[in-house]
């Protein structure tokens, strides 16, 4: 619950919070500007040009510019170099393993400056591994390497938060909606509700760098974000064909086949190297776009027909907004290319989960109340409403799990209240009562310690003791009961003493039936009884 709360306040802060890091102490903020490609022209490091999938930028720098400082930058999808006066100080040829594919993704580099005296050259000599859009050079700027590092997590740390915190959610309502949902559908749609929220918030996060350091690798994360975009249609779709009852259709099967075959896409590329798996991005997208446009149909087809919605109304506005910031992004991913920033769907992300983890919980109290009054109702049904022992139906599952032991032994006593008729007669019904809750405490209090303890019936009540020793312990038992007994006639001095009339036999699987070995401890006990009666005479 605490987590949940946690979620939903960062959620309702996220679009009024922004964290920063401690301002750059530079005398150039922007470390894009005065760069120039060898023939003189001004050069736009993150819209670089290349002659043969190569090229060369320089700049002037000077010592009191540069005291102290790095040069700072994200590169990606270049191998290059990096010179001070035509001295090589810095190398970025990385060794790509395999699931690399052919882009290794966004890499932070903090380049230390070497001490030099008065003006001099910096040059970048770099290579396109697969030359697209974002082959470039971002965020440069000169200034102290942990300065850098720190602006760039914090500006993510929201967000990474957020994502986390989502995360934990996600993997919760999976967890209670396999405990909680005993039908079907109703776990199948649970369980796709935190697999879209786990999945989003695996690709949110995949963009800052507290992932990146996390998996110290810079690969790992944009392998997450393709393979979470490729999977995320299949818990879309599930959660659409279960809640709209059409599970059976041949809609989401044909969704979770798109998804298994762009997610065999990546595969293949990584093991191959035929292609980068960037290249299966635009068949993700249109698959999420058509994906998302065919279940959004769906939802209002389904709201056509159904003269009253059966679901969440609230959640199934925050699920289709939830679509529809994620298009939109997508959207804008084309048309602003390097520019692009993921914006928009983190508040339809932000959203969903408030609504979701809203439902869910409401959804888990209201099963946890049914399954605490369908556990009520089967106690009750098994409980004697008088004496609070085990009654007969309780007695007879006990018999019958007894008897299918063929391990089995136990001691079976078989107990009776002397009087009770005259009791009830002379003195009234809630004298007998009391009679026969005296008996039930002192029998419990007797026997309960060693076994179960049961009424079968208005002055009858029966115990069953299992394991090693049950011959002993019932022994111990009845002498306790008698013990018991005479200390309740002496201190409570009830009009007719309580006398309770026993009687025990063994029974042993595959020596006798259980039905044996309570007909022989009900003969012993109305023997007992006999000897009673002779004893007090009438009553």
């Amino acid at each position: 619950m605490g987590i949940v709360v946690l979620c939903i306040l960062l959620v309702i802060a996220h679009p009024f919070v922004s964290i920063k890091g401690t301002n750059l102490t530079t005398l150039d903020v922007d470390g894009n500007i005065g760069w120039k490609y060898e023939d003189g022209q001004d050069a736009d490091l993150t819209h670089l040009r290349f002659e043969n999938g190569r090229g060369v930028v320089t700049r002037e720098i000077t010592s009191v510019f540069s005291s102290g400082k790095d040069l700072c930058f994200e590169s990606s999808n270049l191998f290059f170099k990096v010179y001070l006066d035509n001295q090589q100080i810095y190398d970025f040829h990385p060794r790509l393993e395999f699931y690399y594919g052919k882009y290794y993704g966004d890499y932070t580099h903090l380049i230390n400056i070497p001490y030099f005296k008065d003006a001099g050259e910096l040059k970048i000599e770099y290579e396109a591994l697969t030359y697209n859009s974002w082959t470039s050079f971002r965020a440069t700027q000169m200034s102290e390497g942990s300065e850098y590092l720190r602006d760039g997590i914090s500006t993510g740390i929201f967000q990474f938060a957020l994502c986390f915190s989502t995360i934990i959610i996600g993997i919760i309502i999976i967890i209670m909606g396999c405990i909680f949902h005993s039908k079907r559908n109703s776990m199948i749609e649970t369980v796709s509700l935190g697999a879209v929220a786990i999945l989003m918030a695996c690709y949110l996060m995949s963009g800052t760098k507290i992932w990146q350091l996390i998996f110290l690798d810079s690969a790992m994360p944009r392998l997450i974000e393709y393979t979470t975009l490729a999977l995320i249609p299949v818990p879309v779709a599930l959660f659409v064909a279960t809640f709209t009852n059409r599970l059976e259709k041949k809609l989401p099967l044909l969704i979770c086949i798109a998804s298994s075959l762009l997610i065999s896409g990546i595969i293949f590329s990584i093991f191959t190297g035929l292609y980068d798996y960037s290249n299966i991005l635009p068949a993700i997208h249109v698959n999420i776009i058509g994906s998302m446009t065919l279940l959004v149909a769906y939802f209002f087809f389904y709201l056509r027909q159904e003269t009253k919605v059966t679901g969440n109304k609230w959640l199934l506005i925050a699920f289709v907004v939830l679509i529809t910031t994620g298009v939109i992004d997508i959207a804008l991913y084309y048309i602003q290319q390097q520019d692009y920033q993921i914006r928009i769907v983190n508040f339809g992300l932000g959203f969903f989960i408030i609504v979701l983890a809203l439902y869910e919980i409401g959804n888990i109290m209201e099963i946890n109340q049914k399954n605490i009054e369908a556990d009520t109702m089967y106690r009750l049904a098994r409980i004697d409403g008088l004496t609070g022992l085990s009654n007969r139906l309780s007695f007879d599952e006990a018999e019958k799990d007894l008897a299918q032991d063929n391990e089995a032994s136990a001691s079976f006593a078989l107990l009776d209240i002397n009087f009770l008729k005259t009791v009830n007669d002379k003195y009234g019904h809630s004298e007998g009562d009391r009679h026969i809750k005296a008996a039930a405490r002192i029998i419990n209090e007797s026997f309960g310690k060693y076994g179960k303890c049961f009424r079968i019936g208005g002055d009858e009540f029966v115990s069953i003791i299992r394991g090693e020793g049950h011959e002993d312990n019932i022994k111990a038992a009845m002498e306790k009961m008698a013990e018991l007994t005479d200390a309740y006639n002496r201190e409570e001095k009830p009009p007719i003493d309580l006398n309770i009339a026993c009687g025990s036999a063994v029974y042993e699987y595959g020596r006798n039936t259980v039905f044996e070995a309570e007909k022989i401890a009900d003969s012993n006990m109305y023997l007992h009884k006999k000897r009673i009666k002779e004893k007090m005479g009438d009553l």
